[in-house]
């Protein structure tokens, strides 16, 4: 493949391209270090990465971004649904609950502790 096809080569943007691992993560580390925010780094994932699953775009933005550090991964997972059903005021939303909610709250909301 000539390198004037090889940048032209856009098959890997498809909802149903399962891309290597380690072509996955490539990229994804280039997105996030690309994007200023979470917000943009997690919608640009999501969207040039739809044939992975959540949990793994998860597991992989917790990795690359220092701000979703402090997440659990199912708290990124929640944030990506929050973003897909509610864009930016969804995420917002849901990521004010998930940092301002003590652990074991968020968990067992019927929990006392």
């Amino acid at each position: 493949m000539s390198s004037s096809e090889a940048t032209f080569d856009v098959k890997w943007l498809a909802p149903t391209y399962r891309p290597a691992p380690a072509e996955a993560l490539d990229r994804i580390q280039q997105i996030c270090t690309m994007q200023p925010d979470l917000f943009g780094a997690m919608w640009c994932v999501m969207a040039t990465h739809q044939g992975v699953p959540n949990d793994i775009l998860a597991a992989a933005l917790k990795q690359f971004r220092r701000d979703a550090e402090v997440l659990s991964r199912e708290d990124v997972a929640g944030l990506m649904v929050a973003l897909t059903n509610g864009g930016r005021q969804g995420f917002d939303a849901v990521l004010r609950t998930r940092r301002n909610v003590p652990r074991s709250a968020a968990t067992l909301p019927w929990s006392t502790d």
